[in-house]
């Protein structure tokens, strides 16, 4: 049987939990491998705790050479965010890390099915039924805590009917105007799409960085065009 190619063992939720007992345990000092793999809960060396371990250096949460091992400043960005937005982009970073992953990532905006992603993973990459299997878990799993954890969830009007993003709040699912931040990294390209009406929804590409200053800027630019609107 066919090998597939190398890809983390664990989803990225998983991977943070590993590390966010590790964290616990020992904080972010440098420690030999073998202390940090009883941290993550193992008993010592073996072949789950190894693959473990190298789901956190694929996912960039662990740093450190040889037998040095310590939680990376990525993981401290996760874990201990300085404001929500710090997370947000600490986790598409995470998530971006695994090769496999951003290659995919950069070639859809939206994923395809399981099934037609399985194809695409076996027949470009070599894998094998077994290991697209996982493969595809793996990475829907991680792309759904991202989106589940990142900032800017919410698009609700205010009184003036323009459209406002509120950071870190849950949007029901009867409620008709919600947005999504695209996760892919398309040449530093974010999307928010907005469902408007049944027939009708807004696409916004950022290119660059995105912050709460560059959507205030946005919605002066969606007031002014909504007073062109206005006077037509």
């Amino acid at each position: 049987m066919s090998r597939s190619p190398n890809y983390p063992s664990f989803s990225l939720p998983t991977a943070i939990d590993y590390a966010d007992k590790a964290y616990v345990s020992v904080g972010k000092n440098s420690i030999d491998s073998e202390t940090f793999f009883t941290a993550m809960g193992y008993s010592g060396k073996s072949g789950a705790s190894m693959k473990a371990i190298a789901a956190l250096r694929a996912y960039g949460l662990v740093a450190g050479r040889g037998d040095d091992v310590q939680l990376s400043n990525l993981y401290m960005r996760i874990a201990k965010p300085l404001d929500a937005e710090e997370k947000t982009e600490a986790l598409r970073e995470a998530l971006n890390s695994p090769k496999l992953f951003a290659e995919i990532l950069v070639q859809y905006e939206n994923l395809p099915s399981s099934d037609i992603l399985r194809s695409v993973v076996i027949r470009k990459y070599d894998f094998n039924e077994s290991g697209a299997k996982k493969f595809v878990k793996n990475l829907s799993e991680s792309i759904d805590y991202v989106e589940q954890n990142s900032v800017f969830k919410i698009v609700d009007k205010n009184h003036d009917g323009i459209v406002d993003i509120d950071k870190g709040d849950r949007v029901e699912e009867n409620t008709a105007l919600k947005t999504e931040v695209s996760l892919y990294p398309k040449e530093n390209h974010q999307t928010l799409k907005f469902q408007l009406g049944r027939d009708t929804h807004a696409e916004v590409v950022f290119v660059g960085e995105v912050s709460s200053k560059t959507i205030e800027h946005l919605i002066l630019h969606l007031n002014l065009t909504k007073a062109i609107y206005s006077e037509g």
